[in-house]
């Protein structure tokens, strides 16, 4: 077992050890997420662990250097278990906090093996239901997964879902006890985003002089997002507007959704320029942001929008959107896959959008501050532990 940080623990942080074990930090959202909860932790003293199956990645080089890296990788599933175990044992953290079910069950695993109670949290980031009955797995595959679910979530000392909905999912379809389930919402909002959203853009939409609104979607070109809807919706609009498609973001859906573009004859009026390393210079730009998708474990886009003061269509997909958006206060909520409400609810928003000041407090409720209180409440080290959680 190799640990990879250049860490200063020795003389950083002394407070609780809290790890954080993961198969990887990978390049998306949930990357972003642990970097930020990890820097907000060791800046209030505390002393943290990211265990890792393997260490690679776009985030791995944001971490604050305080945050200690130990890689598990390993070929073989019980090798892993066994480096796992060996962590547990050494290093003796007081919580630990996990992704993805079979890293779940890995933890429990190793706890048992070397006979450690440590209390174990679950960060569930999508809705686990959705998950496994509506996305065509393979049957063995999901038997495989409730099984796992079986033997790893009664064991768990709490879950931390990203939203309310992913945790009544938990509860209701799952048996999670609800004293068990706390509500966390992402760490979004932060000085360096808002900084980064005060950039220049190099686009000829945003060119001084240039007065024809922009709407903006932003994510993955993947079947999830539904661009095609807001693509159709666009169209419709576009015969009554003078407006502008932007679509910022890659993946499988590019060539149909270009193909989209020209048959419905937009060429000259949508913009897909792919990934780009700052979108939110462009969503700050622009008159109306939308969310297109047919799911969502939470909805992180939206809030970037609000707190840029940007104003929000999005679709009612589960889970997240209205529970962000307030049931519709703070933005318009259509219904999935319906090109003519998206059309509808954009052209109501430019006329008459969600003040900006509304928007703006309302978007920075989520930083990482916040997300790290919620984080200690649900954990009970923000007090003195008493009758703590179930260990694992």
């Amino acid at each position: 077992m190799a640990d990879t940080s250049k860490n200063v623990h020795d003389t950083g942080p002394v407070g609780p050890r809290v790890a954080f074990v993961m198969a990887e930090l990978g390049s998306g959202g949930i990357g972003r997420i642990t970097v930020l909860l990890t820097r907000e932790l060791v800046s209030r003293g505390f002393r943290v662990d990211l265990v890792l199956g393997r260490v690679a990645g776009p985030f791995v080089e944001q971490l604050d250097p305080r945050v200690r890296v130990v890689s598990i990788k390993t070929t073989h599933s019980l090798g892993s278990i066994i480096l796992l175990a060996l962590y547990v044992r050494r290093a003796r953290p007081a919580v630990i906090v996990c992704e993805k079910l079979r890293v779940n069950l890995a933890v429990h695993r190793a706890c048992a093996l070397v006979r450690r109670t440590i209390p174990v949290f679950a960060s569930i980031h999508g809705v686990l239901q959705h998950k496994l009955e509506g996305e065509n797995l393979p049957d063995h595959k999901k038997r495989r997964k409730y099984r796992d679910i079986a033997k790893a979530y009664p064991r768990n000392a709490g879950f931390l879902p990203v939203s309310s909905g992913i945790g009544r999912d938990l509860i209701e379809h799952f048996g999670v006890p609800a004293e068990r389930v706390h509500v966390v919402l992402n760490p979004v909002v932060t000085e360096a985003m808002l900084s980064s959203a005060r950039e220049a853009v190099d686009h000829p939409w945003f060119a001084e002089g240039e007065s024809v609104p922009v709407i903006v979607g932003v994510g993955r070109l993947e079947p999830q997002k539904d661009f095609a809807t807001l693509i159709r919706a666009f169209a419709l609009l576009r015969k009554r507007l003078p407006i502008r498609l932007l679509i910022l973001g890659e993946g499988s859906e590019r060539a149909p959704l270009a193909s989209l573009v020209t048959e419905l004859g937009l060429d000259d009026d949508v913009s897909m320029p792919g990934f780009v390393a700052n979108p939110y210079a462009f969503v700050s730009r622009s008159a109306v942001f939308v969310l297109s998708s047919r799911w969502e474990g939470f909805g992180n886009v939206i809030v970037e929008a609000m707190a840029l003061g940007t104003p929000v269509v999005s679709t009612d997909c589960p889970a997240g959107p209205r529970e962000i958006l307030d049931d519709g206060r703070f933005g318009r909520l259509v219904p999935i896959a319906d090109s003519q409400a998206m059309a509808d609810a954009i052209e109501a928003t430019l006329a008459h959008p969600v003040p900006r000041e509304l928007l703006v407090a309302e978007g920075a409720k989520y930083t990482p501050a916040a997300a790290v209180d919620a984080y200690l409440r649900a954990m009970q080290l923000d007090q003195p532990r008493g009758d703590g959680p179930k260990p694992c």
